[in-house]
C-alpha cells in the first residue's frame, strides 16, 4: 500500500515467470461455448490443456444475457432453451477451474488503463487489466475486440488472440511491440 508516495505503474507486479499462456480469458460468449461443450474447434484447440479465466464484467453481462434480457454479449436470442438452460447451471454453479480475479485487485489498473487509452470501455480495461495481471492470453470475439483492447496490449506487450466469427476463432495472432 502506498501513502502519500507515487503509485507504482500499471502492471508493475505482473507474476513471473510462468509457462508463457498457462491462462486463456475469454469474453461471454466465449465462456458460453465452453461451459455447454460446443467451443468453436480454434478455441478448442487453443485452450486445451490450459487453464481458462473470465473477467467480472463478462461474467455478469453472460448471467444478464442468459436470465432473459435482450442485452450485448453472451448468448444469441436464438440459442435453444436446453443449451440456455444448460448455461443457467453452469453460470450458477461456476466450475471452480475458471479463473476470475476479484474486482477490488482489478479497480485501480482498470482506472489506469481507462485514463490511459481513450475509448477503452470499462469492459475493455477489465479484460485487459485481467490478462496483465494474470499473464494471461486473451481471447475475445471480433465484436468485443475494439481499438482500446489493441491499442493496450500492444502497450503491455502480451499475446492476445480474436474470434472473426462467432463460429470460429482466425489464426491466432501474437501482439508485439
Amino acid at each position: 500500500m502506498v501513502v502519500g508516495g507515487r503509485l507504482p505503474p500499471f502492471g508493475h507486479n505482473r507474476r513471473r515467470p510462468r509457462p508463457q499462456n498457462d491462462l486463456i480469458l475469454v469474453d461471454d460468449y466465449l465462456l458460453a461455448t465452453l461451459l455447454v461443450g460446443t467451443p468453436p474447434d480454434d478455441l478448442a484447440v487453443l485452450v486445451r490443456g490450459h487453464q481458462v479465466g473470465t473477467t467480472n464484467l463478462f461474467y455478469a453481462r453472460l448471467s444478464r444475457r442468459t436470465a432473459g434480457e435482450r442485452a450485448t454479449g453472451g448468448l444469441p436470442a436464438d440459442t435453444p432453451a436446453h443449451l440456455r438452460a444448460a448455461v443457467a447451471n453452469q453460470l450458477q454453479h461456476l466450475p471452480k477451474g475458471i479463473v476470475i480475479v476479484p474486482m477490488r485487485e482489478l479497480a485501480w489498473p482498470m482506472g489506469q488503463l481507462a485514463a490511459e487509452f481513450r475509448g477503452l470501455s470499462l469492459l475493455g480495461a477489465e479484460a485487459v487489466a485481467a490478462a496483465v495481471h494474470l499473464d494471461a492470453t486473451l481471447c475475445v470475439r471480433d465484436r468485443n475486440d475494439g481499438p482500446g483492447i489493441r491499442a493496450a496490449c500492444l502497450r503491455h506487450d502480451f499475446p492476445r488472440h480474436f474470434a472473426s466469427r462467432l463460429s470460429s476463432l482466425r489464426s491466432a495472432a501474437r501482439v508485439r511491440r
